[in-house]
């Protein structure tokens, strides 16, 4: 998995590529939650390039969107690709989540 961080104004763009199956060695979540540690963190995390997710994968991304809920910051998903839009579907996690079309759809609606 491959992990880059781009920042857009104030938002800060996650791309992934890669599975999401959290045997990355942390690597996914120490990305997102040094970005939490501002106040009211706003992260797009693209998941275009994600082929896959498993159930640590899916901890993982209810773990950073709790974490910014709890700081008054948010993170929003874009760019699913079909398997993890119907995972998060199968799971009823795509209530949880804010989910947008694409990273550019994302960035607008938190800026």
């Amino acid at each position: 998995m491959t992990i880059e961080v781009q920042k857009r104004g104030a938002v800060s763009v996650v791309r992934v590529a890669g599975d999401l199956a959290g045997k990355d060695g942390g690597k996914f979540l120490k990305a997102v939650t040094d970005l939490l540690g501002f106040a009211k963190a706003r992260v797009v995390l693209d998941l275009s390039r994600v082929p896959m997710i498993t159930s640590a994968g899916l901890g993982e991304l209810v773990r950073v969107t709790a974490q910014a809920n709890t700081q008054g910051g948010r993170v929003l998903l874009a760019g699913l690709t079909p398997f993890v839009g119907g995972v998060l579907e199968t799971t009823k996690l795509n209530s949880f989540f804010e989910v947008c079309p694409d990273v550019d759809t994302a960035v607008a609606r938190l800026s």
